[in-house]
């Protein structure tokens, strides 16, 4: 997405983050944070990102949120085993 432009990715994530700061109670801001985390790799920092968009969005929790939460702990797992 961001190729050889760290920088355009730097100033990405810190506005997702301000944004996200200003409405906490926006579970898709959180979801998106989650998501930048776990492909920059950040898989256990992803997990509680994802987790609080789940509490955020309580029983309307959405199967992406709930698909990224099991990604995030196989990848864990295979870690832990070194797999």
């Amino acid at each position: 997405m961001y190729g050889d432009r760290p920088l355009a990715k730097q100033e990405h994530q810190e506005n997702l983050a301000v944004v996200a700061i200003d409405q906490p109670a926006r579970a898709e801001l959180v979801y998106l944070i989650g998501v930048l985390l776990h492909f920059d790799g950040e898989i256990e920092r992803s997990q509680k990102f994802f987790a609080h968009a789940v509490r955020l969005r309580g029983d309307s929790a959405s199967v992406e949120i709930a698909a990224f939460l099991h990604a995030s702990s196989v990848e864990l797992a295979s870690r832990e085993l070194d797999l």
